[in-house]
């Protein structure tokens, strides 16, 4: 039997994106928590009554749904393709820096294409974006695994000449084994040490980013704060530019930060939801108790992900398997 998932999720993410395009917030919405429903669903979807069932499915979206499986497409999706501006909006919305807001303004300035936006740079984009538009291409390429082992040498090399004391890790979809990655996630922190001032991490983290410069591994910057770096680097003069960023966390954080941006998505999800059931909240910063009559002393001191995940009924998940809340059953500690 034929499985629609694919082709429900293509047509309506095509929806999606022209809601947003036209900034209808709260359609572009509907569409979405349809999506997630659809994406989460296990298994085929073989029948325009199992997606029915779904939340957040109301008659006009319920219509497409039938539609796309009676004929195997959406000829409203058709149309907004074929429409003069949805896909020049589509791949401004790729270049860093541009959002729906800029996007728009481009289109209503007569952009049609990425080759009259180069033609205009100068008159039409920000320092950041004009980056962003050189890297086009190169940006939008997946990592291949191999590629992201020797950023991740280099890296190491660099922050330890740096400072020995830094502790980093490549986060992401590269911490989970995949085989590319979209970008290069990294993620820092200082070690608390007896006597070190309370500027000192963010006075080397600063110094960590102009090395990285020095060095020519990062060949442009786009942002930098005291804690954040977003930039584009080279592996070697002659390899493709790749996106980077560079997060410092406290000591405190760091785990917290650790397990959160890792991901999967749907894992963290997962577990937040879990961490909900016990009354609790979490993110990238901590984890603390929801009603504010419960003094967050009693939590734990949390060095590690396996103190975090102990302490929400888990054994330690290895970053390969965080996939989704189906992994919890293996790694739930008995009661």
């Amino acid at each position: 039997m034929t499985d629609f998932k694919p082709i429900l999720i293509s047509e309506l993410t095509i929806l999606e994106k022209n809601e947003r395009h036209n900034k209808n917030v709260h359609k572009a919405r509907a569409y979405t928590k349809v999506l997630q429903q659809i994406k989460a669903f296990e298994g085929p979807i073989t029948s325009a009554a199992q997606v029915m069932e779904l939340p957040g499915v109301g008659k006009s979206i319920a219509s497409k749904v039938a539609e796309i499986i009676e004929t195997g497409a959406l000829k409203e999706a058709e149309d907004i393709q074929q429409g003069s501006t949805f896909n020049i909006r589509e791949e401004l919305l790729n270049v860093f820096g541009i959002g729906p807001v800029k996007a728009n303004e481009l289109v209503t300035l007569g952009i049609r294409s990425l080759d009259e936006l180069r033609a205009r740079q100068a008159e039409l984009l920000n320092d950041k974006q004009t980056i962003g538009l050189h890297h086009y291409d190169a940006l939008l390429e997946r990592i291949p695994r191999a590629e992201m082992r020797r950023h991740e040498a280099k890296i190491k090399k660099m922050v330890h000449e740096v400072d020995p004391r830094f502790v980093f890790e490549i986060v992401g979809s590269y911490r989970r084994g995949a085989a590319d990655s979209g970008d290069i996630d990294v993620l820092l922190k200082l070690p608390d040490e007896a006597g070190r001032s309370k500027g000192e991490a963010v006075e080397v983290f600063v110094r960590l980013c102009r090395y990285l410069e020095a060095m020519t591994y990062v060949v442009d910057v786009l942002a930098q704060g005291d804690k954040k770096f977003m930039g584009v680097c080279r592996v070697s003069p002659k390899a493709k530019a790749r996106r980077l960023d560079i997060l410092l966390t406290t000591e405190e954080e760091y785990p917290h930060a650790l397990l959160y941006f890792t991901g999967s998505d749907k894992f963290n999800i997962a577990l937040r939801s879990r961490a909900l059931d016990r009354g609790l909240t979490m993110n990238e910063h901590g984890i603390k108790y929801m009603n504010p009559s419960v003094n967050d002393a009693i939590l734990p001191k949390m060095k590690e992900e396996a103190d975090i995940l102990n302490y929400l009924g888990l054994q330690y998940v290895p970053p390969v398997e965080r996939q989704n809340d189906a992994i919890f059953q293996k790694y739930s500690i008995p009661k």
